[in-house]
């Protein structure tokens, strides 16, 4: 079976497979129905750091659920112009390969279905906290659908419910695994990078 997204040289007809067409539905619809939809609340597609990602877990995800970043849905050697219009990705159960590379769901997304998620900025999330009694200040992937507190991690943790255990957070993300804020270049940003604290220590910006 040949690769559905294959791209067609200048010259030859147009011929496009069911699945080609499919996949550009189910992108145009994701993006049409978030200006749409109402009931729980979504990010708007044009808000920073949210993009659009096809949940390829296996289950279904809630609202602010962890999700580890695959792949891009259109490849830009099968659609270049696609690929360049709307930033899409692919995402599965979260591992620890997915340190720094996660999205936090900004709305329900069901198996399989195309929706919003952040990539980047401010979201509450669940996070899990050690019962070892440290002040941590970072996070990062941990189990289905949460976060872990730690020394090091690419989120920084803003705000928790308190005690131990998984319970809700106000994290901020797109950080590196090495505590600094990621850059577009890939280097610490020039708002200030996020030191990890160590223990006995405290975290400077």
């Amino acid at each position: 079976m040949g690769d559905p997204l294959k791209r067609v040289q200048r010259g030859q007809p147009l011929r496009i497979p069911a699945e080609t067409f499919n996949t550009f539905i189910d992108v145009a619809k994701a993006h049409q129905q978030a200006q749409q939809r109402s009931g729980v609340r979504h990010e708007s597609l044009l808000s920073p750091g949210v993009i659009l990602v096809q949940n390829n877990s296996g289950i279904d995800v809630d609202q602010y659920e962890v999700l580890g970043i695959s792949g891009v849905i259109i490849d830009p050697d099968d659609n270049e112009d696609e690929f360049r219009r709307q930033v899409a990705l692919t995402a599965i159960t979260p591992a620890a390969s997915h340190a720094g590379k996660f999205v936090i769901t900004a709305e329900p997304i069901a198996d399989g279905e195309i929706g919003q998620a952040r990539v980047a900025g401010v979201s509450p999330v669940m996070i899990d906290w050690p019962t070892d009694g440290n002040d941590y200040k970072l996070a990062d992937v941990s189990g289905w659908g949460f976060l872990e507190a730690s020394w090091l991690g690419s989120a920084q943790v803003l705000w928790r419910a308190g005690g131990t255990g998984v319970q809700w957070a106000i994290v901020r993300f797109g950080i590196s695994p090495f505590g600094a804020v990621a850059a577009c270049g890939g280097g610490p940003s020039a708002l200030g990078a996020v030191a990890p604290s160590a223990p006995g220590g405290s975290t400077s910006s």
